[in-house]
């Protein structure tokens, strides 16, 4: 038993809800909610990421992708890779295009759409965050989210189990802590700022001087 494998995140689990073995607390619930725990952790953070290679279709303006958010998009030519610029679907028609390869992109629901509208197969990595793709299930199987949000999991599970329990206000004091934290963590080291247009606007003239 080692930290953060299954088995010991139960046992803290059980530790703090003062049950040492399975009695009203099953260990499948236990991992339930540790599971839960994960999801949720990776749903309000966006820390779990993963970069997804993906393909247009000829004439198909979106391009299907599992997320819960999509961060970046990246199109992969022959030579150096374009990163893609964001916009909304209100800007589709709107925007000064240069050939027919994919130049912007949006998110919409689990879809991303290109423009301008695909013509060909294009290749395009697309930078995402999604829920943990494995759950814990033996004893050894570890979380997949950051080590910073481990702890997370255990107060999330401690959280359910007091709810099962009807321990409102106990539960309460779990989850205020346990949200504020959680913030806490994603602001201090993976907080994303909207780029602006001063950064990744062209400058209208570029000149060069000598020097006297």
């Amino acid at each position: 038993m080692a930290y953060p494998d299954l088995t010991d995140l139960i046992a803290r689990v059980r530790d703090r809800l003062n049950e040492a073995t399975a009695s009203f607390y099953s260990d499948a619930q236990i991992t339930r909610w540790l599971n839960s725990g994960e999801n949720d952790v990776a749903t309000k953070s966006l820390c779990y990421e993963s970069i997804q290679s993906k393909s247009t279709s000829n004439g198909a303006r979106t391009v299907a992708v599992t997320s819960i958010k999509v961060h970046h998009v990246e199109y992969i030519p022959t030579g150096t890779n374009l990163g893609l610029i964001k916009i909304n679907p209100l800007q589709l028609g709107h925007l000064p295009t240069d050939g027919v390869t994919p130049q912007y992109w949006f998110q919409w629901g689990q879809v991303i759409g290109i423009e301008p509208k695909p013509t060909a197969t294009y290749t395009l990595n697309v930078y995402t965050s999604i829920f943990p793709t494995v759950a814990l299930a033996a004893g050894t199987s570890e979380p997949a989210i950051p080590t910073e949000f481990i702890p997370l999991t255990i107060d999330f599970a401690v959280f359910c189990g007091l709810i099962r329990d009807n321990l409102y206000e106990k539960a309460a004091s779990i989850y205020v802590p346990y949200t504020s934290e959680l913030k806490k963590i994603r602001n201090n080291i993976l907080t994303r700022f909207s780029n602006i247009r001063n950064d990744i606007a062209i400058p209208n003239a570029i000149k060069y001087t000598t020097g006297t």
